[in-house]
């Protein structure tokens, strides 16, 4: 078990962000985001954005995965207003298609609930998709999925993030 002095912590390993398009047009499908397994470290494209009175913080390291041989250890110590947002930014689907967001996530303490979000990278920050809320435990990974259709345009791309507003997770 994986602990951050007092409080418990959230684990993710290798985020995958691909467009559905074998449905309906026979290709496989593309990962949209850089760096997926956590290759390039906390130096990565990977980041995460805090709610005012967040207290949070990230490492990437090789001491759990579910896949490959990394994984990002996100601990919440404390939230406000929303929490946190562990994510990155890519490019903006097109109107139309349909794509699946996943995130292989687990707990590294007690049983917490996630969600798996997309919306602009920049105002109005509208969203393409905002999944269930999802509880995971420290005993598996789990895979977690939201499949959409993209309604409108987003020229300035997305931010694609495991959310979490849960304090000691």
């Amino acid at each position: 078990m994986r602990r951050c002095r007092a409080h418990h912590v959230i684990a993710v390993s290798m985020l995958v962000f691909a467009v559905a398009a074998w449905a309906g047009e026979g290709r496989r499908a593309s990962n949209l985001f850089e760096d997926p397994g956590f290759e390039m470290g906390a130096s990565g494209p990977w980041r995460m954005d805090k709610g005012k009175g967040t207290t949070a913080a990230f490492k990437v390291d090789d001491q759990d995965a579910a896949e490959g041989k990394r994984s990002a250890f996100v601990s919440v110590e404390s939230t406000g207003e929303w929490g946190v947002q562990f994510g990155q930014i890519a490019p903006g689907g097109q109107a139309g298609k349909t794509y699946t967001f996943a995130a292989f996530v687990k707990s590294a303490g007690e049983p917490t609930q996630v969600q798996l979000e997309i919306e602009r990278s920049a105002k109005p920050w509208d969203r393409a998709v905002r999944s269930e809320k999802f509880t995971i435990t420290r005993d598996k990974w789990t895979e977690l999925h939201a499949t959409f259709k993209v309604e409108k345009p987003f020229g300035e791309g997305w931010f694609a993030y495991v959310s979490c507003n849960r304090a000691n997770v």
